[in-house]
Formats: structure tokens, C-alpha cells, sequence
């Protein structure tokens, strides 16, 4: 992985499978506005350089399989690629500033429907493989949408939406010729903290699968975090459909409707479950898998942020917990109630300090007393550094690291 740029061109060879958030459901409403003048509607942001590199394999991608099996369609550093499902050399279908992930072939094999924030926020939008054609589906820019899928009839797009960074995803259905969706409901209703992610359909296009859990996301969460459901579009019932100690999350259904796949985990490793769902039986399909990411967004957003994988060895190497040869300042609170505050303290040295102050985790990054820390440490001539003063009313505001 590396940052969020748009780079013009890009090689890759890649027999790869991954494990994303999928979608959920709307539908109908307002004709959408299908004008040149709002499909025209792009981010403000302009390329200040680009970069050409060559890759042969990725992590964390989200892909799709086309329906005649010859192709795989896939996103990497924002960008969608087509690649034959033999290997060979990926084709680039979208580019720019926009960051457009998790496509999905329609049913004919002719659009995808993916994610990007080209028009400035999250939205759903399909694109013609011939080129002739891009189209915004959803509009506005406050909702967060997650791995959008097609109905068998490819008529309405099913994808989760959240009202926010921190709101639990419900599924909606959208009609591929615009309208402002419905959220799909249940009987009973879901509870307004269930989030349900990755809807899947099998043959029966009465039936959707997907994965729930109780809130948005969890610190140090443990036991199950998601378990597959399926919805009865007839007659609005749910019913569960796993149990696993290791969750279960991401449903696939063969196109014959009877194999169902799904990602889980036992003991540390994710892997992948194959279930016959005439007989039921199951096992595995492969183990272990790419991880998941099931409790956080955070190594998600490091990676993409960074351009480093979370596993890297480096990043675990007890070495580089030794200070960078410039002074360094730990601001911490021993009430965040999140992180362990032993672990955000310096090693003592000439060039090195710990500044305590009284505080939350959320509550930290806009703290009066360290944003007035972090002032006084950059308000330092260049060579000319000191360990911060603690003397006279400030003692009240920053107590003593050392004691």
C-alpha cells in the first residue's frame, strides 16, 4: 500500500483473494439528476505530481469475479483495474484524485458498481466497461457507503450506508436509473446499533445474506463480532445463520445457490468456510487467509495513510522503539481509559521528556493544557532545546511524569 495519490499508470499481476465489508439495500424516490452538469461535478483537488510504478501484488484488495469467470475487476490505491483471471497485465479503468474502491460486475458483465469520493464525499457510482459511461447513483455528501452490490436482475444496487463516520450501516436498494433508495426493513425492525454489512445474493433473488454485529466498532473487543443473517425480502423476516465463536462475515454464494463461503477466524488466523446449504455441511475452503479486520478501522487507515502494512516485521522490531537522534516530547494522560499510558512514555535522556496532563482518550487531541505543551515545544529556537518547565501554577495543569 502507499499513500492516497492518483498514479497514471500501473502493471500488475495478481492471482489475489480478499476480504472486505460488503453492502445492503435501497430503492426508489427522485429521478436522479443525470444532466452533464452534475456528472460533470469532480473533487477540487489537483494532481501536484504523479508517480509510475510497477506491482505484482497487493493486500487488502477488494474484488469481483466477472460473470463468465474470464476476469477479475479490482481496486488498489484507489484506483479500479480489470485483469484477466489467469494473470497478465491489469488494465486501469478509473483514475484521478478520486478514491474509487470495492467494484462489483453487474450481472451481464458490462457496468460496475463501486464506491469514490470523486464528487467530494462518499457516494455510489457505476461505470460502463466500454468507457461510454459514468454514472453518479446516490447524491450528497454526509453518508458513508460500504461494498455495493447488484440485485440478479441488475436493476437495483444493494449497498450499507451510515449517516456518518460512527453510525451503525443499514442496507438500502438503489434503482440503477437514479431515485433517492429505500432502506430495507425487517419484521421485527433492527435495533438502530446493529450494523449490517457485505449483502450477498444466491440464485433466489427473494433471499439476502449478510453479516451483523451490535455497534459501529469496539477497543479491545472480544468473542464473536459478527454473525451471518439472511433477509427474506417476502416476508421481512431475519433469521441467523452462524454461530462461530470466530464470527462469521463477508457471505458469497455460488451462482447455483448452493455453496455458501464466508470468512471467520480460529484461534489468531482468519480463514474461509465452505457450507453445502442442502446438506449443511461444512469446512474449510482455506486456512489461514489474508487477515481480517473485523474490530477496528484503524489498521485500515495506517496503511493507506502510510504506505505500510501493519504486519510488517519492522514495525515490531523492539529496536525501533529507540528515539529518533532529535528531542522528543510524549504527551499522555494516565486517565485516557483507552491506551495504556505506560506504553506512551519516552525512555528518559538528554533529549527526550514525558508530559503528563489530565485527560481522555477522545478528548486529548483538542485538550487546552496539551495543545499549550505542544505550542511551547515548537515555539523553540532551532538548537536551542529545553525540557519543559513545570515551575510556579503549572504543576497544577501538568503533574509530575516521574512519580
Amino acid at each position: 500500500m502507499t499513500s492516497l495519490r492518483r498514479f497514471p499508470a500501473l502493471a500488475v499481476v495478481l492471482p489475489a483473494l480478499a476480504l472486505l465489508p460488503a453492502s445492503f439495500l435501497h430503492a426508489q424516490g427522485a429521478p436522479a439528476d443525470t444532466s452533464p452538469a452534475a456528472s460533470a461535478v469532480t473533487l477540487p483537488l489537483k494532481s501536484a505530481r504523479s508517480h509510475t510504478f510497477t506491482a505484482t501484488q497487493g493486500t487488502w484488495l477488494s474484488l469481483d469475479v466477472s460473470p463468465d469467470g474470464q476476469s477479475i475487476v479490482f481496486d488498489l490505491l484507489g484506483d479500479l483495474y480489470t485483469l484477466p483471471i489467469v494473470g497478465g497485465k491489469a488494465t486501469r479503468i478509473t483514475s484521478g484524485m478520486g478514491y474509487d474502491v470495492q467494484p462489483r460486475f453487474s450481472p451481464d458483465g458490462k457496468r460496475v458498481v463501486f464506491v469514490s469520493d470523486r464528487s467530494g464525499g462518499e457516494n455510489l457510482w457505476m461505470l460502463s466497461l466500454d468507457g461510454k459511461d459514468t454514472t453518479q447513483l446516490t447524491k450528497g455528501n454526509a453518508n458513508q457507503y460500504v461494498s455495493p452490490e447488484w440485485t440478479p436482475d441488475g436493476k437495483y444496487i444493494v449497498s450499507s450506508r451510515s449517516g456518518g463516520t460512527f453510525g451503525a450501516a443499514k442496507l438500502w436498494m438503489f434503482h440503477v436509473d437514479g431515485g433517492n433508495g429505500l432502506a430495507l426493513t425487517a419484521d421485527p425492525a433492527p435495533p438502530t446499533n446493529l450494523k449490517m454489512l457485505g449483502a450477498a445474493f444466491g440464485k433466489d433473488p427473494r433471499y439476502i445474506w449478510f453479516a451483523a454485529r451490535t455497534g459501529d466498532w469496539q477497543y479491545n473487543s472480544v468473542g464473536p463480532q459478527y454473525q451471518l443473517y439472511v433477509w427474506d425480502k417476502e416476508n421481512g423476516k431475519t433469521s441467523q445463520m452462524t454461530t462461530r465463536f470466530g464470527s462469521g462475515f463477508r457471505p458469497t454464494l455460488s451462482p447455483d445457490g448452493r455453496y455458501l463461503v464466508y470468512g471467520t477466524r480460529f484461534e489468531t488466523k482468519t480463514g474461509l468456510r465452505i457450507r453445502d446449504l442442502d446438506t449443511q455441511k461444512e469446512d474449510w475452503l482455506a486456512f489461514p487467509v489474508q487477515r481480517d479486520e473485523i474490530e477496528s478501522r484503524a489498521p485500515r487507515l495506517y496503511e493507506l495513510t502510510s504506505g505500510r502494512l501493519v504486519d510488517d516485521p519492522l514495525l515490531h522490531d523492539p529496536n525501533r522503539r529507540i528515539a529518533p537522534p532529535v528531542p522528543v516530547t510524549a504527551i499522555y494522560s494516565r486517565t485516557d481509559g483507552v491506551v495504556a499510558w505506560q506504553c506512551c512514555r519516552e525512555e528518559p535522556g538528554p533529549f527526550r521528556e514525558n508530559i503528563e496532563v489530565h485527560g481522555s482518550h477522545c478528548g486529548l487531541g483538542h485538550h487546552p493544557a496539551a495543545a499549550y505543551a505542544i505550542a511551547d515545544r515548537l515555539a523553540q529556537p532551532e538548537g536551542e532545546w529545553r525540557q519543559f518547565d513545570r515551575s510556579g501554577v503549572k504543576r497544577l495543569l501538568y503533574p509530575d511524569p516521574n512519580r
